[in-house]
């Protein structure tokens, strides 16, 4: 009897050892590469005059092209003038995001021409790549006395964080 008990043991050490070899050599280990590229989120402005009320010939109201960020000029406002800018804004970018923008201080004599500026309505997601788009909204206007003309200038930024 003691000598069968052995002989059991002795199997169920052979098994077990047999099953980790078994393990052992039927364990493998694998690797992956992943090949991932970066996509982009940028905005893009552009800028119109929507509506503005110039009493002189030589006045105006003006922005750059298209881009980061717009610079809006107004010239030879007199009292009462105004500008009125409708700025778009566009994710051209793969990689939607939420944005807001901020005006610059003023660059010129800045004495009597204020700049109030504004998104009218929530703030859009900006998808990517697509007709999606938001507006933002900028007035400036001459509230001077007497008949004293001025020309300021203001850039307006827009800025995002990606999603």
């Amino acid at each position: 009897m003691g000598r069968n008990w052995v002989l059991g043991l002795v199997g169920v050490i052979a098994v077990l050892g047999v099953a980790g070899i078994g393990f052992a050599t039927y364990t493998a280990s694998a690797s992956v590469n992943v090949n991932a590229t970066a996509g982009s989120f940028y905005l893009l402005q552009t800028a119109d005059v929507s509506s503005q009320s110039l009493t002189s010939a030589s006045a105006g109201c003006g922005f750059s092209a298209p881009g980061a960020t717009i610079t809006l000029t107004v010239s030879n406002l007199l009292p009462g003038d105004f500008c009125n800018f409708t700025i778009t804004v566009q994710d051209p970018g793969s990689i939607g995001g939420n944005w807001g923008g901020y005006l610059s201080a003023c660059s010129g004599p800045c004495t009597q021409l204020t700049a109030t500026a504004g998104n009218l309505g929530a703030y859009v997601v900006l998808l990517p790549l697509s007709a999606n788009s938001d507006h933002y909204y900028l007035t400036v206007t001459d509230t001077g006395t007497g008949a004293v003309a001025e020309s300021d200038t203001w850039t307006l930024s827009i800025t995002g964080t990606p999603l």
